[in-house]
């Protein structure tokens, strides 16, 4: 039997370059984008030097529990922390500002730290085998079973990996459906605050790509906007990507909606008496609502997925709005269709990996406007270049109205509208009514026939262990 020698540490895999690399971009990321990038990737254990995984560990619990991080904030953690025997990790820290860092190449690096990681995981467990294959009393095939199981563990561990058992997803789904009965919910999901769209839809469920089309300015991001509202009213923290207007445009139209007054005194100031005080009173209230938006155009899904991943940890968002699908960037060469089905695809993505139910915006072609009567009703075929749009989507609703197509119809006029989904995977389709003011944006709804919409239910934070406990 040969004896097993470990090999010397300073022959084993390391990327200390790498490592100071990431912890340099983590410490000046005004946004928290580096530390999501890094921290998907990454394990405090991952880290060939022990403080830079207790550093790594140490920046990304201030992002989450403190939404930043500084050097001052830092080496307060690492102080309450008492893992530093002297120092705070002063000496670490004045390292990481003096250099030079390379923010772009984040994720590059960190998958460099992490590949490093897997090599030293993989050469103590064969290290450790290699004696046992030795060993003439021992049966080979077992250990070489035993071999790849632990390499294999290895993998698992280094990878986003989340299988699980019929059981346990069925007993999930129990739970859920006895949760839902013990609060009186009809369905399991978050409402829009529409009564008739909520009984169709039946809640926007966590993991599902919900589309909601329109032809140009005829509501859609209007009615996106009410739905973050009626869940922010309720303390429910929405996302949104604002691909075309402007963060400060959607601030005041939903002022529009909640005031009543039209968009154009408010933008102009010509607001008289109590109008004032309701606009300053509904002021004071949406300035705390838990909405965040990102209003950078010509996000690719990539970065739609980094900054989604980003206000999902610091701001714990249970819906995503993207506004619109047709204005995501996406490679053309291969034509419109597969640029779009590529984006779908990637919103699908994005609602599994961060596992929240995503609202995506979508245009419709100018075919309706060519059709006439009851012909002009929406179609799935209407969605412009809609590649897998139907194939993706747990639900396809249109924004229906035909008196907007009406040219003498006053343009002031609130008008009766229909909210017709078209598709829907897990439930019938069908339609519900709105009224629509358009000089207010808003949406007021009308279809009291279904009463049986739930309140939001949030559920309990879980339980966490202290940041530097070592669970990774």
């Amino acid at each position: 039997m040969s004896d097993t020698v470990l090999p010397k540490p300073d022959d084993m895999p390391k990327a200390a370059e790498a490592e100071l690399s990431v912890l340099s971009c983590m410490l000046i990321d005004q946004t928290g984008e580096y530390v999501c990038q890094a921290d998907s990737i990454l394990t405090r254990n991952d880290f060939w030097t022990p403080m830079h995984g207790l550093m790594f560990r140490a920046i990304v619990h201030c992002w989450k529990e403190k939404e930043g991080c500084d050097p001052t904030i830092l080496r307060h953690a690492l102080k309450a922390s008492k893992m530093f025997k002297e120092g705070n990790g002063d000496e670490l820290i004045h390292t990481l500002l003096m250099r030079e860092p390379s923010p772009s190449f984040v994720e590059q690096h960190a998958k460099i730290v992490r590949d490093s990681a897997i090599r030293r995981k993989g050469i103590l467990e064969l290290t450790a085998k290699r004696a046992e294959l030795y060993d003439t009393e021992k049966d080979p095939a077992g250990t070489m079973s035993e071999v790849m199981s632990s390499c294999a563990s290895i993998l698992d561990s280094s990878t986003d990996v989340d299988i699980r058992a019929y059981r346990e997803i069925a007993d999930g789904v129990y739970d859920s459906v006895g949760q839902a009965a013990e609060r009186g919910e009809a369905f399991v999901g978050l409402a829009t605050g529409f009564s008739g769209w909520d009984y169709v839809l039946r809640g926007l469920k966590p993991k599902t790509v919900h589309i909601l089309a329109a032809r140009p300015k005829m509501g859609k991001t209007t009615l996106a906007l009410t739905v973050q509202t009626n869940l922010a009213k309720q303390k429910v923290p929405v996302g949104m990507f604002s691909l075309e207007m402007s963060a400060e445009q959607l601030v005041l139209r939903t002022a529009a909606q909640m005031t009543g007054i039209p968009l154009s005194r408010i933008e102009s100031g010509n607001m008289q008496g109590d109008e004032w005080t309701e606009y300053t009173n509904t002021h004071a209230l949406i300035r705390d609502y838990p909405i965040y938006i990102d209003d950078h155009a010509g996000l690719s899904v990539a970065d739609i997925l980094n900054r989604a991943r980003q206000m999902k940890s610091l701001h714990k968002i249970e819906l995503l709005v993207v506004d619109h699908i047709g204005e995501v960037w996406a490679d053309e060469r291969h034509g419109r269709t597969q640029a779009i089905s590529t984006v779908v695809a990637g919103l699908k993505l994005v609602a599994k990996t961060l596992d929240i139910p995503v609202l995506a915006l979508c245009q419709m072609s100018r075919a309706i406007e060519k059709r006439d009567g009851d012909d002009r009703r929406p179609r799935i075929s209407d969605l412009r270049d809609s590649g897998r749009l139907e194939e993706v989507a747990e639900t396809v609703t249109f924004i229906w109205y035909p008196q907007l197509l009406d040219p003498h119809r006053p343009k002031d006029a609130a008008i009766e509208i229909e909210l017709y989904t078209a598709a829907n995977r897990q439930g019938a389709t069908g339609c519900s009514r709105m009224m629509f003011d358009g000089s207010r944006f808003r949406f007021l709804d009308i279809d009291k026939s279904r009463e049986d919409a739930p309140t939001q239910h949030k559920p309990k934070a879980d339980k966490q262990e202290p940041w530097y406990a070592d669970t990774d």
